[in-house]
C-alpha cells in the first residue's frame, strides 16, 4: 500500500511539474512572440514605409527574416483587397499665363543674331524681322539688405520764430530697435515656419556681409512675444465660442525649468476650433502632460471635443456640456501595425477594409463640397451601416482571440472607445479623425529636429504664441509673412479689444 501511495504522489508531483513547465513554456512563447513583434515594428519604423497606405502586392522588405505570425485565426482567406494608388505626374506650370496675369513682374530679354548674319546670302539685301519665338523661364531675386533712413521734417513760423512742429515716426513693434516690421516678420517665419534656428539665421546674415548675432535675434523673438501676446486670448475666445474643438499634445524639451531636469519632457498642448471658415489654433506650453491643462483651457466650452485616447481628456465625458469624440486614425493605426507585420490575411485586414470604406465616404463629401447638413445625411445613409456592422464584427471576434495579442489589443482599444468613435456620425460639423490638428503640430515636430530644444520657459511661451498665429494662418490659407508684416505694422495702434480682434489672421485685411 505504501509503495502504491508513493507512486501516486510521485505521479501527482510529476503532473504538477509538467503543468508548471507547460505554463512557463506558454509564457516564454508569448514573450518571444511579443519581442519578435516589437522587433519587426522597430525595423519597419527604421527602414520601412512610413505611410499607412496598404498594398497587398508590395514586397516585404524583411521577407528573408519572416517571423511566424502571433495570431493565425481559423478563417478562410479573405478576398484580395483592391487598393490601388496612382502617383500624380508633375504638371509643368504655364509661365506664359502666369506672366500675363500680372501677378509677378516679367523681364524681357531680347536675343538677336549677329549683324553679319542679317544679310541675305542670295541677294545680299537686309533681312527683315518676321516674328519671334518666346520661351518663359523662372528666376528669383535674392533677398537684399537696405537701410531705411527715416527723416522727420520740422516746421516753424519764421515770423514768430516759434511754434515748432515735427513729424512723428510710426509706432514700430520694438521701440529703439534697428529692425523694420518686414525684417521681424521674416525672422519669425524663418524660425517657426521654415524651421531655421536663430544661429543659422545669424550665419546667413554674416554671409550677406551684415553682422546680426544670435542674441539680438533671440531678443527680438522674446520682445515680439510680448507684442503679439494680446492676440492669443482672442484666438482662444474663438475656439470656446465654437461647437467643435480638436485637442492634442506633443513633447518638447525645455531647458532651465524650475525644479526639473533639462532631460525631462515638457509639452505643447494644441487646440483647434471656431467657425469652419475662420478656424483658430492655439499652442499652450506646460511642463507636464496633466489633464488639467486642457480642462482649464476648455473651461466654459460647449460642444464636441475630439482627441486621442489619452486619459488626460477623460474630464470631457464628465462634463454635461461637452461631447467626447475619439480619433478613428488612432484606432486604425493599431490594426495597421498588425497588417504591416504579416502578409497572411487576418482579422486586422478585415477591420482596415471596413475603415477604408468609411474614409471613402468622407472623401466623397469633401469632393462634392457638401455642407454640414448634407454631410450628416450622407453619414447616416452610408457610414452608419458600416459602423454598425463593424461593432457586431468586433463583439463577435473579440471572444475568439487572445486579449494580449496585437490584434486583441487593437480590438480592445476600439471597443473601449467605441462610443466616442461612433459619435462623429451625429454631426456634420465634426471630422472622423484628429488629423486636422495633427497637421498643425507637424511644423513643431519639424522645428524640433532643427533647434532640438527651447532655451527657457520664456522662450517656450514665446514659441507657443508664434506657433498659434502661424498655425491659424495655415488653417485659413493665409501667407504667414504677409500676415506678420501687416500685423506688426499695426498692432501698436490697437487701443480696444476689437482692434486686436481685427488683427487676427482670419480677420486681417491684407
Amino acid at each position: 500500500m505504501s509503495s502504491t501511495a508513493e507512486k501516486q504522489r510521485d505521479n501527482e508531483g510529476l503532473l504538477a511539474i509538467n503543468a508548471a513547465l507547460e505554463t512557463e513554456n506558454s509564457e516564454l512563447k508569448y514573450q518571444v512572440d511579443k519581442l519578435n513583434h516589437e522587433l519587426k515594428l522597430l525595423r519597419i519604423a527604421r527602414f520601412g514605409q512610413k505611410s499607412e497606405r496598404f498594398n497587398p502586392d508590395q514586397l516585404d522588405l524583411f521577407a528573408d527574416a519572416e517571423l511566424p505570425p502571433i495570431e493565425a485565426p481559423p478563417e478562410e482567406e479573405a478576398e484580395k483587397e483592391e487598393i490601388t494608388y496612382t502617383r500624380k505626374k508633375p504638371k509643368r506650370r504655364n509661365l506664359q499665363e502666369i506672366s500675363a496675369s500680372g501677378k509677378y513682374p516679367t523681364e524681357q530679354v531680347i536675343h538677336d543674331i549677329d549683324e553679319k548674319d542679317k544679310q541675305c546670302g542670295e541677294c545680299d539685301k537686309a533681312l527683315s524681322v518676321i516674328g519671334d519665338d518666346k520661351t518663359y523661364m523662372l528666376d528669383r531675386i535674392p533677398a537684399q539688405i537696405k537701410i531705411v533712413e527715416h527723416v522727420k521734417l520740422k516746421y516753424a513760423c519764421k515770423c514768430c520764430e516759434g511754434n515748432v512742429k515735427m513729424a512723428k515716426l510710426p509706432k514700430f513693434p520694438i521701440a529703439k530697435s534697428i529692425a523694420m516690421p518686414s525684417l521681424l516678420a521674416y525672422t519669425l517665419v524663418a524660425k517657426y515656419c521654415d524651421h531655421l534656428p536663430l544661429y543659422r539665421q545669424a550665419a546667413m546674415w554674416q554671409r550677406e556681409g551684415f553682422d546680426i548675432n544670435r542674441s539680438t535675434l533671440s531678443s527680438w523673438v522674446i520682445k515680439l512675444d510680448k507684442v503679439c501676446s494680446p492676440l492669443i486670448p482672442h484666438l482662444q475666445e474663438c475656439i470656446l465660442n465654437g461647437l467643435y474643438c480638436q485637442a492634442d499634445e506633443s513633447p518638447i524639451q525645455v531647458l532651465n525649468e524650475k525644479d526639473r531636469k533639462n532631460t525631462q519632457k515638457s509639452y505643447m498642448w494644441v487646440f483647434k476650433g471656431g467657425p469652419p471658415d475662420k478656424q483658430s489654433v492655439v499652442f499652450k506650453y506646460h511642463p507636464t502632460r496633466a489633464g488639467f491643462v486642457a480642462q482649464d483651457f476648455l473651461k466654459g466650452f460647449k460642444g464636441y471635443v475630439q482627441s486621442d485616447g489619452y486619459a488626460g481628456y477623460n474630464f470631457v465625458a464628465a462634463d454635461k456640456y461637452m461631447y467626447q469624440l475619439y480619433c478613428m486614425a488612432h484606432a486604425r493605426h493599431k490594426f495597421m501595425e498588425v497588417v504591416k507585420l504579416t502578409k497572411k490575411k487576418g482579422l486586422a485586414h478585415e477591420v482596415i477594409k471596413m475603415i477604408k470604406e468609411l474614409y471613402k465616404i468622407e472623401r466623397e463629401a469633401r469632393k462634392k463640397g457638401l455642407n454640414p447638413d448634407e454631410i450628416y445625411a450622407l453619414r447616416q445613409e452610408k457610414s452608419k451601416p458600416i459602423m454598425d456592422k463593424l461593432k457586431v464584427w468586433l463583439d463577435e471576434h473579440i471572444q475568439t482571440i487572445l486579449p494580449k495579442s496585437p490584434t486583441g489589443k487593437a480590438m480592445g482599444y476600439m471597443l473601449k472607445h467605441w462610443e466616442g468613435l461612433y459619435r462623429y456620425l451625429k454631426s456634420g460639423y465634426v471630422e472622423i479623425d484628429n488629423n486636422g490638428i495633427e497637421n498643425m503640430i507637424r511644423p513643431l515636430a519639424l522645428g524640433r529636429k532643427n533647434y532640438l530644444f527651447m532655451g527657457s520657459p520664456t522662450g517656450a511661451d514665446a514659441a507657443a504664441n508664434i506657433y498659434s498665429l502661424l498655425a491659424t494662418c495655415k488653417a485659413n490659407n493665409i501667407n504667414p509673412y504677409k500676415y506678420f508684416k501687416k500685423m506688426l505694422e499695426n498692432i501698436r495702434y490697437c487701443e480696444t479689444e476689437d482692434d486686436y480682434r481685427q488683427l487676427l489672421p482670419q480677420n486681417i485685411v491684407l
